[in-house]
């Protein structure tokens, strides 16, 4: 299988300074007739915003140049009529969102061709869902990685073996043209787009390698929650037989993946993009997901420092430069402190799961096996990590009176840490996130 062309669709919000919570539909109107004239009259008017799609292009670096030429003209025209644009999957203000699909065709088309297509990206899902994630806040709340991800019918997960038709896809095969359409991506900055198209052609051309990871429902959504902190089940081959191959499930953290990926497919990776002006950015974008950081994360810290209409200007900018083909991601700030998500839950059966399955031989264990399996021997241990949860949940530490051996175990584990603000107290750990998300869903808490 060769990748053929690739272009993408971007829809975006624009904004009237000053009133940047209020999206007015005349805006939208206007600013799309301005669009269509001045710039292209491929611009046209989708679920109430302005939306433009490509041309397809057989490499990246045309495909750049195509959309940095086409939005360097709409953000000038933006700044004329003083307004806002954002290019991001949920505005922070505002319940809609933003797609970025991302459209790949392959050189040679046969009926079998979709079939193949979907069966190759099937498992990459999550991974495209993490790339994807730019937007944590929905109306001023934070939510999760990826507000998009989380709650849009455009970017859910395709249940494997579902008809080509379908319109809610995340992957389906495009209406005029054999193409394979991957809804999962958001609207965004231009060096986060080329980044996914470019792992998408890379996944496709790659004919000898499947993606380890299980890619179900609840794993997507795990990605659209916890982003970089997420924790994916993975088949390990185990031993051949006669019949086959025997496979064990482990958890790892999905950016251990991504990391190993990067590392191991590197060349073929910087193939696509090396002739992109945005080749840097692109390369620090990959590298920030495999160290932990999303650009969700980034629009969070940039939420968290500025606020109100400092955010949306700072927001404009980053987008602006981006298609300009200007450096950005360096510019946004790290968020202040991860944030404790709401509904935590922790259950016996998936904990002991991870402490049987994860081997020491592995390059990234999650949880050492030994002595922490002791948490969970018995209903007094099970009642002691239930209050811990819901208190680190409500409060953000815990004051509870532990055992000292189990309050070792957990720091040893790094699942809690001491204080610094309240001597005696213990606040959540590195570890805490993966105890807890890996375990949720069930009756204990």
């Amino acid at each position: 299988m060769e990748v053929y062309k690739q272009g993408v669709e971007i829809e975006f919000n624009v904004l009237r300074k000053s009133k940047y919570f209020k999206r007015i539909g005349a805006i939208h109107d206007h600013f799309l007739s301005v669009c269509k004239e001045k710039v292209s009259n491929r611009f046209y008017y989708d679920d109430g915003k302005p939306e433009f799609p490509s041309i397809p292009f057989i490499t990246l670096p045309e495909l750049e140049e195509h959309l940095s030429s086409i939005f360097k003209n709409v953000f000038s025209l933006a700044d004329k009529k003083e307004y806002y644009l954002s290019l991001l999957g949920a505005f922070p203000y505002y319940y809609d969102y933003c797609s970025g699909h991302i459209h790949t065709s392959i050189k040679k088309w046969d009926e079998d061709s979709w079939i193949q297509m979907r069966d190759k990206l099937y498992n990459a899902q999550p991974l495209i869902a993490l790339l994807s994630a730019n937007s944590p806040i929905r109306v001023k709340e934070y939510l999760g990685s990826d507000v998009r991800l989380m709650l849009s019918n455009w970017s859910a997960p395709v249940p494997y073996g579902e008809k080509t038709s379908h319109h809610w896809m995340a992957l389906a095969k495009g209406r005029h043209t054999p193409t394979l359409e991957c809804r999962i991506p958001s609207s965004g900055p231009l060096f986060q787009i080329l980044g996914i198209a470019n792992i998408i052609r890379v996944l496709l051309n790659d004919e000898d390698t499947d993606i380890p990871i299980l890619s179900t429902i609840e794993t997507f959504r795990r990605v659209a929650k916890y982003g970089t902190e997420t924790l994916v089940d993975v088949r390990l081959p185990k031993k051949i037989t006669y019949h086959g191959v025997k496979y064990n499930v482990v958890k790892v953290k999905i950016v251990d993946l991504f990391r190993m990926y990067l590392k191991d497919n590197l060349s073929v990776i910087k193939e696509g993009i090396k002739d992109c002006k945005l080749y840097k950015e692109i390369m620090a974008f990959y590298e920030s997901i495999a160290s932990g950081v999303s650009v969700s994360d980034k629009i969070l810290g940039l939420w968290q420092s500025k606020g109100g209409e400092e955010f949306v200007e700072e927001l404009h900018k980053f987008n602006e430069a981006s298609y300009k083909l200007r450096p950005s991601l360096g510019d946004l700030p790290l968020p202040k402190n991860k944030i404790i998500l709401p509904e935590v839950s922790v259950t016996l059966e998936e904990f002991k799961e991870i402490i049987k399955h994860v081997s020491s031989s592995l390059d990234f264990p999650i949880f050492p096996e030994g002595d922490i399996v002791d948490l969970i021997n018995d209903i007094q241990k099970i009642n002691i990590v239930r209050d811990i949860i819901r208190e680190c949940k409500k409060y953000g530490d815990t004051s509870i009176r532990i055992p000292k051996s189990i309050r070792n175990l957990y720091l040893k584990y790094k699942v809690l840490k001491e204080s610094d603000r309240r001597p005696g107290s213990l606040v959540p750990g590195p570890n805490f996130t993966y105890l807890t998300q890996i375990l949720e869903g069930r009756d204990l808490l």
